[in-house]
């Protein structure tokens, strides 16, 4: 599953609205839960974690800060 635009710190705090991406060109709809293999865009940790029923040590994050990410994302969810 490959999350974009997920607006960091705050997808680690707070809830934003998530989207599934269902073209190449882009195209969202919205929706309320993430699938194994999807494309998404926005949501929060807290989503991911519900959506899957996975948390903490079983998830890894790869983001493009990685001082920034791996910080806020151990403090927060232990990812």
């Amino acid at each position: 599953m490959v999350i974009v635009a997920e607006r960091k710190p705050e997808f680690f705090q707070m809830s934003h609205p998530l989207y599934e991406v269902v073209t190449g060109e882009g195209l969202m709809r919205p929706c309320f839960k993430v699938e194994t293999g999807g494309l998404y865009s926005g949501g929060s940790a807290q989503m991911i974690e519900s959506s899957l029923n996975v948390h903490g040590d079983e998830i890894l994050y790869v983001g493009d800060h990685i001082y920034t990410d791996v910080s806020v994302s151990k403090v927060h969810h232990r990812w």
